[in-house]
């Protein structure tokens, strides 16, 4: 008995290492398997991602109106939004939110609460969903961007298209920051290949929630599972297992060509398994070039997107400081 016991575990053992090597062999030929179980770590279903609400959440959202899963015409998969605006009639600045989930995942759902509280201070937010990598590649986010503003511009919203924020969290912010940048510099058009949308002047500020701002650091974080993880949703967004020397990439690493005329900034970030380093770069950018730039930083241990978690003291204050940079920025 004991000896087919030992038979039998020695099998199984031999089962396991076959398959972790199968596993390993399996990603230096494809993301797709790896991303496509990223993407599921994301999910948090149809009502997205449930965080703590504001305190003062039920009685805000009672002074909005709000539209979910809007369609906007694109060439592309998953072209819908949620919009979120006072009941009030009026013309209000715009807030255009990206969502985070390292390209591969997440959805327009996960910060459902937040841009109802933020719609409810005098604001239209819209939060838009995107096509997700494998399935669509760089630069199809950025493309989308495009269409859904002039597909909104056909539509009898209460919008001052004169007042225009841009913000992302994580990836989104990436996204977000690369569109920003190439509506304020004819010369990243140029080497891209993507023209602008919106003039200069629209655009009143930017946001970035724990901000992917350096794409070639985006495995450079303190976590090894994180670091291989983007790795792989890298490969699967850019197309290309060496993505860090990938055209793609260095056509998407919007920072170097970043001007003086980019727009007054927040930025805020955790500093645990997050992208620290980058948004004081980015602030430390900013600043040099004396383009108006605020970072919000803690000494409490804060995870990544923990802007979201408003149980937290620090979220609190970081969703007061979002009101006031957009009361200070909106004309």
């Amino acid at each position: 008995m004991k000896k087919k016991l030992w038979t039998i575990t020695k099998l199984l053992i031999v089962i396991i290492i076959l398959f972790m090597a199968g596993c390993l062999i399996m990603i230096q030929f494809t993301c797709v398997p790896v991303t496509k179980l990223t993407r599921m770590g994301f999910s948090g279903g149809k009502e997205g991602v449930q965080y703590t609400h504001h305190p003062e959440y039920e009685q805000r959202i009672q002074t909005i109106e709000e539209k979910l899963d809007v369609s906007y015409a694109s060439a592309y998969d998953l072209h819908t939004y949620d919009i979120y605006y006072p009941k009030e009639k009026g013309s209000y600045p715009l807030l255009l939110w990206v969502h985070g989930g390292a390209f591969v995942g997440g959805d327009k759902a996960d910060t459902r609460t937040y841009m109802e509280m933020v719609a409810s201070y005098g604001y239209t937010v819209i939060s838009m969903n995107y096509a997700l990598a494998p399935e669509q590649k760089y630069p199809t986010p950025v493309y989308q961007m495009m269409e859904l503003l002039e597909d909104i511009q056909t539509k009898d919203y209460p919008i001052d298209f004169q007042n225009i924020f841009i913000g992302g969290d994580s990836a989104g912010a990436h996204i977000a920051g690369e569109f920003t940048t190439l509506q304020i510099n004819p010369q990243y058009q140029e080497f891209t290949g993507i023209k602008a949308c919106l003039k200069p002047q629209q655009i009143k500020g930017f946001l970035s929630f724990c901000g992917l701002l350096d794409i070639k650091a985006y495995d450079d974080t303190d976590s090894w599972l994180s670091n291989f993880l983007f790795d792989q949703s890298a490969w699967a967004y850019f197309d290309d297992k060496h993505w860090e020397t990938s055209s793609n990439m260095k056509q998407a690493d919007f920072m170097p060509w970043i001007t003086s005329s980019f727009p007054p900034t927040l930025l805020t970030d955790g500093n645990t398994n997050s992208f620290m380093k980058q948004a004081e770069a980015m602030d430390k950018c900013l600043k040099d070039l004396h383009v108006s730039s605020k970072l919000l930083t803690y000494d409490n241990d804060l995870p990544h997107e923990y802007q979201f978690q408003l149980e937290r003291t620090q979220a609190i204050e970081t969703f007061q400081e979002v009101i006031s940079f957009l009361n200070k920025q909106a004309m």
